[in-house]
């Protein structure tokens, strides 16, 4: 599950737990109508999610797998209709999303990065602009559409727009490492600004309320308070989003918030926006409280303070010291680290087949002390958490 990325941005996504009845429940707050997705497996489903709404949603796992094995493999937009059924606030337009969902986008095609790999600022323009007015095209033309599903994909396709021009640097600089393309050659980023981006500037939707629908607003609201300043009429809860992204880090991490951040969110002046970060962060506390209850007993690893006396350059000597003449593994990791779980996890036959071995592993301060007493219990062997 990703959730809306208006603050509390999940980037490796959050496995949701299913019942043994194949059930699955997952609470989580939401500000205004805002964008989530559901992944499973390469299947891309959108929600679309209202403030004290719920959503039932109802799949057929083996048809969408069926529909990837490389023997019964269909080609199809996204997920038909025969693999997932809402019902609940707004399923109508959650069903249209099945269909139309992708539209919302216009670098979501897999061909995107490749395309632009080696593009000048200009021609990466034109091409966007192209691709742009065909969709717009499509969204006139399809008459099966409703139009709130209509004005949904059009606000996201117009800010996608907005945000893929001003953003141009990023994402031609990072095509070739996103496409797998070697040996491209980087063209010159040269640009006049003011005329660069005159025509995303007169986009209708950046002066309309429907800009909110947009999925990533937060980002455009930082663009139109920095570099853009003097081209928009503030809104007043600009000032109090600017404070919701610095306090949003640990959240983001489903973490507690830290005793700044919570200075911070008390300095927010719109209640709502407060309230909206209090209830996520009491959330996170019961759950952490009630990993932290379901580690008593656990045994197979050990927690070995670290002096922070001790000189960087002699952590490891000072560290390993008391294993010496046996084999050491150490794992720098951190509890946010997607990679590190991964890496943790494929080593789990090895640390099966070699016992003798004695793995020692050490994280930073950046790893919350209660979120990582709550997963070292999982990892045996030897932990510590330095400065």
């Amino acid at each position: 599950y990703y959730d809306s990325p208006w603050f509390f941005m999940y980037f490796t996504g959050k496995d949701l737990k299913i019942a043994e009845d194949g059930t699955f429940r997952y609470e989580t707050e939401v500000l205004l109508p805002s964008g989530a997705t559901l992944w499973i497996s390469r299947s891309k489903i959108e929600l679309f999610l209202v403030p004290g709404g719920e959503l039932d949603v109802t799949i057929n796992l083996p048809e969408i797998f069926y529909s990837q094995s490389r023997l019964l493999s269909r080609k199809r937009d996204g997920v038909t209709d025969n693999c997932v059924w809402f019902e609940g606030d707004y399923a109508g337009l959650n069903t249209e999303l099945l269909r139309f969902g992708e539209m919302k986008s216009l670098s979501g095609a897999d061909d995107f990065y490749a395309d632009i790999c080696g593009m000048t600022p200009q021609a990466y323009k034109k091409y966007l602009f192209r691709h742009y007015e065909d969709m717009q095209k499509k969204l006139v033309k399809n008459k099966d559409m409703s139009q709130a599903c209509r004005t949904y994909i059009r606000a996201n396709l117009d800010m996608n727009l907005f945000s893929l021009i001003y953003n141009y640097k990023s994402n031609l600089s990072y095509a070739p490492m996103l496409s797998g393309r070697k040996g491209v050659k980087r063209a010159d980023m040269t640009v006049d600004s003011t005329s660069y981006f005159k025509e995303i500037l007169q986009l209708d939707i950046l002066h309309t309320p429907e800009q909110k629908y947009y999925n990533y607003y937060t980002d455009f609201v930082k663009t139109a308070t920095g570099n853009f300043r003097d081209k928009f009429v503030q809104d007043p809860l600009w000032p109090d989003m600017l404070l919701a992204g610095r306090a949003s880090r640990n959240l983001s991490k489903c973490m507690p918030l830290t005793e700044e951040e919570r200075r911070t969110v008390d300095s927010i002046a719109s209640p709502d926006l407060r309230q909206l970060f209090l209830m996520r962060n009491g959330r996170i506390e019961a759950e952490l409280k009630s990993e932290l209850e379901a580690t008593k007993g656990k045994t197979g690893y050990k927690i070995v303070e670290v002096e922070k006396e001790v000189a960087a350059d002699s952590l490891l000597q000072v560290i390993t010291r008391p294993y010496r003449g046996k084999m050491v593994l150490v794992d720098m990791w951190n509890t946010w680290c997607g990679p590190c779980m991964r890496a943790m996890k494929s080593l789990k036959p090895l640390k099966e087949e070699l016992k003798e071995v004695v793995y020692l592993y050490i994280v930073d301060e950046t790893s919350p002390e209660g979120k990582w007493k709550v997963m070292i219990p999982d990892i045996p062997g030897i932990h510590c958490r330095i400065s």
